[in-house]
C-alpha cells in the first residue's frame, strides 16, 4: 500500500514538527506549504490540514481551485482548524 500523502499548510513550526511525527509514525508522509500556492497537484494528496488562522483573503478560492483540479475519486480532504474566539 503507498503511504498516505498529507499536506500542512501553516507557518507554526511547533505544531508542524507535532504532526510531522503523527503522519511518520503512522507510514505517512506530510508534505509542508505557507499557502496554497505552494501544495503538490491535488490529486497526490489524500489530506490536507489548513491553519485557518493564518489564512489570506485569497485562500478559500485558491483552494477550491486546487481541489478541484484532481478528479472527483482522487480530491484530497481539506481540514481547516483554527483559533476558536467568541466573536460576540
Amino acid at each position: 500500500m503507498t503511504p498516505a500523502r498529507v499536506a500542512l499548510i501553516g507557518r507554526d513550526l511547533l505544531f508542524g514538527s507535532r504532526i510531522a511525527g503523527i503522519v511518520e509514525a503512522v507510514g505517512g508522509q506530510l508534505v509542508r506549504a505557507e499557502e496554497p500556492g505552494q501544495l503538490p497537484p491535488a490529486a497526490s494528496v489524500r489530506l490536507v490540514l489548513v491553519d485557518w488562522g493564518d489564512r489570506q483573503p485569497y485562500w478559500a478560492a485558491s483552494l477550491a481551485a486546487w481541489r478541484d483540479a484532481a478528479e472527483a475519486p482522487d480530491r484530497p480532504q481539506l481540514t481547516l482548524f483554527g483559533p476558536h474566539t467568541d466573536l460576540a
